[in-house]
């Protein structure tokens, strides 16, 4: 549902902070669907960090599959690198900032 009400509109709007809170919307849907298998919404692992990117003001922030990988959409490489550099003390993890790749898939032979 969050996926043809908020999540594809906000992206054709280009609505960061819409998407954001579709996405974060639909990573607790999905992580409540998981929580007697992991232990809750996100794993023991992630949550800290969740909660971590969630004070900081980010508000896109998922788990990917299992985890331990957590995300967090940020509008800005500057911003990122902020948020970053404030939280890189609290939480013992490795943190890696990336950008998307706005293109299409690309199919190549072997």
């Amino acid at each position: 549902h969050l996926l043809f009400t908020e999540m594809t509109p906000s992206l054709l709007e280009r609505d960061f902070i819409r998407f954001s809170e579709a996405l974060y919307e639909l990573q607790k849907t999905v992580g409540e669907m998981f929580s007697v298998f992991q232990g809750g919404i996100y794993t023991r692992y992630s949550s800290e960090a969740v909660e971590i990117l969630r004070r900081e003001g980010v508000i896109g922030v998922g788990q990917s599959s299992w985890g331990p990988t957590i995300y967090g959409l940020i509008e800005s490489y500057d911003k990122a690198v902020k948020i970053m550099r404030r939280i890189e003390d609290k939480i013992d993890a490795k943190i890696l900032l990336a950008k998307p790749l706005n293109k299409g898939a690309e199919v190549s032979y072997i």
